[in-house]
């Protein structure tokens, strides 16, 4: 529930603020949530989380891998072919969202021992891999340099003690930031926005102005997350 007030918080009220204020004209797709891919991908997937943690301890070690080999090579011919019926849809699926989740799983149960020097190899040379492929796949979730990338990330992180109450605080918002860029009516704002600097000024000055405009958007997203966060507890405090 708090994930989707989250989203409805960002939606709506923002909508509303621009069109009350004459920034933007009403349309009815500015208070939908067809660009969130992500959250309802996540929602179904919380939804199916029973169904696969029941799966999976029935599964050997052994089958475990079997499963996840299966489901990455049914993805990825997908991914290179487009094979129609497989609707991985390039990554952007509750079908490839079941598939981290295995692949999280396992990962965790099994903890593959890499030194840091090592994994931040592995990414550097992922990372080369995938720019050497000039299509417009290489962005693609599905992407196997990408799936190294996250894997290897993952592991790396999970190497580091973090305990900074400063990183914890805009973490908890960070989704926010997410739901912000994408907001239908910003989004479009946004692009004008870019477009706007990149015929106004020199290339060093265009780049500048967009780093300081991601910064203030980002900054924005979390404050506003906080107000989000305050009007969440005085709720939930009421109910109950």
């Amino acid at each position: 529930m708090n994930l989707i007030f989250q989203v409805l918080f960002c939606v709506i009220p923002i909508s509303l603020l621009l069109i009350g204020c004459g920034v933007i004209d009403f349309k009815y797709h500015y208070f939908a949530f067809h660009r969130y891919w992500f959250i309802n991908a996540y929602i179904a997937l919380f939804a199916l989380t029973p169904i696969l943690n029941a799966a999976v301890e029935r599964f050997t070690n052994k089958e475990f891998k079997t499963v996840l080999i299966i489901f990455y090579v049914i993805a990825l011919a997908d991914y290179l072919f487009g094979i129609e019926g497989i609707e991985i849809r390039r990554g952007a699926s509750v079908l490839w969202f079941m598939f981290l989740y295995l692949l999280g799983r396992y990962v965790r149960a099994n903890q593959p021992s890499c030194s840091k020097k090592v994994l931040i190899l592995i990414i550097l040379i992922s990372c080369l891999c995938n720019a050497l492929v000039l299509t417009e796949q290489q962005t693609d979730y599905v992407n196997p340099f990408i799936l190294i990338q996250s894997v290897s990330t993952l592991l790396l992180f999970n190497q580091f003690k973090i305990s900074s109450k400063f990183i914890n605080t805009v973490a908890i918002s960070i989704t926010m930031v997410y739901l912000v860029n994408l907001h239908p009516a910003l989004w479009d704002l946004e692009q004008q926005w870019l477009l706007s600097l990149y015929e106004k000024f020199s290339v060093p000055l265009f780049l500048l102005y967009t780093v300081l405009s991601c910064v203030a958007i980002f900054v924005f997203a979390i404050v506003y997350d906080k107000l989000r966060l305050f009007v969440w507890n005085i709720l939930t405090r009421k109910a109950h």
